[in-house]
């Protein structure tokens, strides 16, 4: 060993050298990354040209078959035309109408109804002779039957088609001086095919918009007819240019959101005269230029994430490589080699590269595999190392013999004296001879036994850890839920006593004033009565008495006194009904579970929601429009029953003003509202076995299906931030599903408003084996 000699001192050339291949390792990193950025870029660009062009061509089969489906069913308007028209040539009573011209012929068989039934627009009967004996046309407007113009007439004979006489109907297009026509022409036989043929018999149909539209309806593709003659729009013109000139149809994008199919169509003459036009959307395009953008992003981001990755590791590998030369240098120097030997905190040891054998261990080395360095020193590597990993290790040898790597990072199994396995990470470099020949293989030992125990045991509580999580996600749930509850209940609580509590003080009060008004009212009549005894026995007072009678206005105290009493007795009881309202609401000295009637409830909220019905200068008034059923007395927790009612109806209300402060100026126009413009509420009650429904609908803003799907989860409010708890509807479902065992469903169209149904049984079936947390606290 060369432990001692100073041949081992790094040179500046070599240092040189080194500070040379640390320079060129800082750049491969950065080579690295822009050639996957290429790669990537490259990648996409032809998957690009690839893909748009195989969307291309499934978006051009695709308006292939549109043109083909619109083609058959002008082609099956011209089949069905023939039949017609060959049930009514080939009949006797148009074989002798011919010759005869027999008026009840047209009355019953040409009447409005057939022109109707048939779609018929256009009927004409020539002799063989070509000479027309009768012609009718109907308006495709008015539908009014007048005679036929003779251009028309003429046009129809000058196409050829009464020149066919061999027993079958001809069809085909006619350009006649008002719009092309669908014609289908057929001999006038008798009804056994008989003949000699006595003319020919023509049926048309105008080929309009509205028979185009129809042909869009029937074979669902947008579609569009010109005359090829004349001035057309551009995309027109370039569809004539190209089928001019051999093409059998033509498709061509008419922008990025459709495309558009071109096909000419012949007439009876077998000459071009019409361009039909076949458009759809370009949903297959889109979607694979979406694709496509997604397909670039997804490489960019893996193109950057791999070189961050790779970034990351080459600076983590080059930081391990210029540490191991430091310490190979360190080492190549005897004085400090000996220190860094020994004092080690890590396990190392210098074997021979020829036999294996070790030369050289340190103290960390020893405690670590638990031999004195006397007994260490007299083994292999190979009796040290795990019979499994030797193969492992022998191939790393050779290659760092070799020259193929300077070093080399493994993790592998050793076994100690007592036999026990132990796992260190090894880092193995090559000691170089002043010859420039490896001689001696430098290992350093980290012990890892623990981190590898302790991956063992994170794998097998990996399951779980993760099963306790979904527990804790699922208990988190119930605890938001419950805690919804728990402050829903506590607020309905101190409201009850708070309302109850204001109704009391109020009440007695007001039974004084009450009671007193009637006596009040008797006196003041006695003292009324007296007066207008003075004044009937005494018409002429004293000057003081009259002055001080017109001072006073005496006739309007007499008028109005009683008037004024009224008015009181009036506000008393409506006072009365509030506090009866408020009681009736909050049910503070009744039992939790009752038989009660709910018509009551619902009447009660809606006398404390009375100020919120009522116009202001925001909203007009909103009306309550109530269907009660002939419901029995409910069992139910009648004070959460009613607070689910005043949140709905609250809802509702709030629902109905955002709508109407819309408009600024309804106050205008209140008059001319309808029963549907106008804000209102629907409470409809009834029986539907041994469950009473409610339900509680309005004309308000409504929601989405979004709003709708979370509209009863705890904290989940659409309000501004302060205006709402998220509480009402989630605790409101919880006290109909969870207390009373029932339902409660909404509807809601946007803008129109919604719906609330409850559904409660007549009798509540207490849970025997299940009690919430909310019940605990009540």
């Amino acid at each position: 060993m060369y432990l001692g000699s100073s041949s081992f001192k790094p040179t500046p050339k070599r240092n040189r050298f080194k500070f040379k291949q640390a320079t060129q390792r800082t750049h491969l990193p950065l080579v690295i990354a822009m050639t996957l950025l290429s790669a990537a870029g490259t990648m996409f660009s032809v998957s690009s040209a690839i893909l748009l062009h195989g969307f291309e061509r499934v978006e051009a089969q695709a308006m292939h078959q549109n043109l083909e489906r619109a083609l058959d069913a002008l082609k099956q308007d011209f089949e069905i035309l023939g039949t017609t028209v060959r049930d009514y040539a080939v009949w006797d009573d148009t074989y002798a109408f011919i010759t005869n011209r027999d008026s009840d012929y047209v009355k019953l068989n040409l009447n409005q109804a057939m022109w109707e039934s048939f779609n018929l627009h256009l009927i004409l009967m020539a002799r063989p002779s070509e000479q027309v004996v009768f012609s009718q046309r109907r308006d495709p407007i008015s539908s009014d039957i007048t005679s036929v113009s003779q251009a028309v007439q003429d046009a129809v004979v000058d196409s050829g088609i009464l020149h066919h006489a061999d027993g079958k109907p001809h069809s085909g297009i006619v350009l006649l001086p008002d719009g092309p026509m669908l014609i289908a022409a057929h001999s006038v036989l008798t009804s056994n095919l008989e003949g000699p043929s006595r003319g020919t018999l023509v049926m048309g149909r105008y080929l309009d918009a509205a028979e185009v539209s129809r042909l869009s309806e029937l074979t669902r593709v947008s579609l569009d007819l010109r005359q090829i003659a004349g001035s057309l729009p551009p995309d027109f013109e370039a569809a004539r240019t190209a089928l001019f000139n051999g093409q059998s149809n033509w498709i061509q994008p008419l922008d990025s959101d459709a495309i558009a199919g071109y096909v000419l169509i012949e007439d009876i003459q077998e000459q071009p005269t019409l361009l039909l036009r076949a458009d759809m959307p370009r949903v297959i395009y889109q979607q694979g230029a979406l694709s496509l953008r997604y397909l670039g992003l997804s490489l960019l981001s893996l193109g950057t994430l791999f070189g961050l990755v790779i970034w990351l590791l080459w600076r983590r590998l080059t930081a391990n490589i210029i540490e191991r030369d430091r310490i190979e240098q360190a080492l190549l120097q005897e004085e400090r080699f000996r220190k860094v030997f020994e004092d080690a905190p890590i396990g190392m040891a210098i074997a021979n590269i020829s036999s294996g054998q070790i030369m050289k261990v340190n103290h960390a080395l020893c405690e670590m595999l638990g031999y004195t360095s006397a007994k260490l020193e007299a083994k292999t590597v190979q009796e040290i190392t795990h019979s499994d990993d030797w193969n492992q290790n022998c191939h790393l040898f050779e290659q760092l013999i070799a020259g193929a790597i300077a070093n080399y990072q493994t993790e592998k199994r050793y076994l100690k004296q007592n036999q026990e396995t132990l796992w260190v990470n090894l880092t193995a470099t090559l000691i170089h001879s002043p010859q420039g020949s490896g001689c001696y293989i430098l290992g350093m030992f980290e012990n890892v036994t623990e981190r590898k125990q302790t991956e063992a045991i994170l794998r097998q509580s990996e399951a779980k850890y993760r099963n306790q999580a979904e527990q804790l996600k699922s208990t988190l749930a119930e605890l938001q839920q419950t805690q919804a509850q728990l402050v829903q209940s506590e607020k309905i609580s101190s409201l009850s006593q708070l309302v109850a509590g204001i109704a009391h003080e109020i009440n007695n009060p007001v039974n004084f004033i009450s009671g007193n008004l009637t006596h009040a009212d008797s006196h003041i009549q006695d003292l009324l009565n007296l007066i207008r005894l003075y004044q009937k026995h005494y018409p002429q007072p004293s000057a003081e008495i009259l002055a001080k009678t017109e001072s006073a206005d005496l006739d309007f105290l007499l008028e109005d006194l009683p008037k004024l009493f009224s008015s009181m007795k009036v506000g008393s009881e409506r006072i009365h009904q509030l506090i009866l309202s408020l009681c009736n609401f909050s049910r503070l000295n009744e039992a939790d579970l009752k038989a009660v009637n709910i018509h009551a409830g619902i009447e009660s909220t809606l006398m404390l929601l009375e100020n919120r019905l009522q116009a202001n200068d925001l909203h007009p008034a909103i009306q309550v429009v109530k269907d009660y059923g002939d419901l029995p007395l409910v069992e139910c927790y009648a004070k959460q029953l009613n607070q689910v009612f005043m949140n709905i109806l609250l809802n509702a209300i709030e629902a109905l003003e955002r709508k109407w402060n819309v408009s600024e100026e309804w106050h205008l126009r209140e008059g001319q509202l309808g029963e549907w413009q106008s804000p209102k509420i629907w409470i409809q009650t009834l029986l539907k076995g041994d469950h009473a429904i409610v339900q509680i609908s309005d004309n308000g803003t409504g929601f989405s299906e979004q709003v709708k799907a979370r509209l009863f989860d705890p904290f989940f409010t659409t309000k501004a931030i302060g205006e709402g708890t998220g509480l009402g509807l989630s605790v409101s479902y919880q006290v109909i599903v969870g207390n009373h065992q029932g339902q409660m469903q909404c509807r809601s169209t946007p803008g129109q408003g919604a719906e609330f149904t409850i559904q409660i049984p007549l009798q509540r079936q207490l849970p025997q084996c299940r009690t919430s947390l909310l019940s605990r606290y009540k």
